[in-house]
């Protein structure tokens, strides 16, 4: 990765010149009835109002998104690094609160809670606890292109900043409210909020291809499995 230039910023290294097109994330599975859920939420969602970015993406619930890889790490120190944040880890439940708006201008499945309601103290511990154990392990992997959208809110990602969503409109939502308050009615309608809790027992590793990660990059993106842990502590 010749021609980088890095610099530090609270402890988070920033890089210029970034020239990899590849990104990484590390994606919770969600249950088979969910991901059929997510699947014809997306045909609806781009067959009928025009949104493309979540479905750019597999069915997921990101635990750490858009990795760029440091100049001197590569791909086997990533999955290694994984595997080992993830040796100790047993299968949690995961709680569904259903479809709705998230993040103002999406919508997807909210699987933040604990089951118990809302409200400070009501996040799941458990999904939290996975997160920071991943942050901390990818951490000394990662750098963030200065070019890359969304770059600050990247940068201040954290196990406690870290939402659980499930997104069925992402990005392109934005501007658009009336739309995606239509949508959400006809999704509604359809039932797709089930089950109201599973087991979270796997988590993906994905490489994540774009020309141009500094504008509408799912336009361009491609993606594909490099590896699946399944949680059995």
């Amino acid at each position: 990765m010749t021609g980088v230039t890095l610099s530090h910023n609270s402890q988070r290294t920033v890089v210029e010149h970034y020239a990899s097109p590849h990104r990484y994330g590390v994606f919770l599975r969600p249950s088979p009835e969910l991901i059929r859920d997510c699947i014809t939420a997306f045909g609806i969602a781009s067959g009928q109002f025009g949104f493309t970015a979540a479905a750019a993406f597999p069915p997921h619930a990101t635990l750490v998104g858009s990795i760029a890889l440091a100049p001197n790490a590569t791909e086997t120190d990533l999955r290694a690094a994984i595997k080992d944040a993830l040796a100790e880890v047993a299968p949690f439940t995961v709680h569904n609160a259903g479809l709705g708006r998230q993040f103002v201008d999406s919508i997807g499945y909210d699987i933040d809670g604990d089951g118990t309601g809302t409200g400070t103290g009501t996040v799941n511990r458990d999904l939290r606890a996975v997160m920071e154990k991943l942050f901390h392990a990818l951490s000394s992997l990662t750098v963030f292109p200065s070019s890359d959208r969304f770059i600050e809110s990247r940068k201040a990602a954290s196990s406690e900043t870290t939402r659980g969503h499930v997104t069925v409109v992402g990005h392109d939502g934005a501007g658009h409210p009336e739309l995606l308050d239509e949508l959400l009615e006809v999704l509604e309608e359809l039932d797709l909020d089930h089950p109201s809790t599973f087991l979270a027992d796997t988590i993906t590793l994905y490489r994540l291809t774009s020309e141009d990660w500094t504008g509408k990059y799912w336009q361009s993106m491609r993606w594909e499995v490099l590896e699946s842990v399944r949680l059995s502590a």
